[in-house]
């Protein structure tokens, strides 16, 4: 069975509503523009793929809890993150230093905050595909 998304290792118990790919080719020094006949010169490094994952806290609480715990409590260069791409699985280490959730409700009788979505841009640290 594929797994839509680990995060160092670990597949959490939380709804993932939304997977959004991109890519960047990385160009080198070199690129730039031709001051005779203006024409574009491309040094061309490789490419790298990043994704933007939404999480839901709606298939088990305490799974979202403890992602957003391993997310916001500690700072590391990065995490390796496996997520799908294509038909398979694309490992690689990512950085992440944005995301985004909100308050859904707050119940004051039991003391317990409910969520809405978490959406975490994740990018490569490194090219995934290198120019030959």
């Amino acid at each position: 069975m594929l797994t839509l998304c680990k995060i160092d290792g670990v597949s959490y118990d939380v709804l993932i509503t939304a997977i959004s790919e991109s890519f960047n080719v990385v160009e080198g020094s070199n690129s730039g523009i031709a001051l005779y006949r203006q024409r574009e010169i491309r040094d061309l490094m490789g490419v790298k793929i990043g994704h933007t994952i939404t999480f839901s806290p709606d298939n088990d609480p305490d799974a979202f809890d403890a992602l957003t715990s391993y997310l916001f409590g500690s700072v590391r260069p990065y995490v390796t993150l496996e997520v799908v791409h294509n038909q398979t699985t694309i490992a690689y280490e990512a950085a992440y230093s944005t995301g985004t959730r909100r308050v859904r409700h707050i119940d004051d009788n039991n003391d317990i905050v409910y969520w809405d979505e978490l959406t975490v841009d994740f990018r490569p640290m490194e090219n995934q595909v290198n120019h030959e």
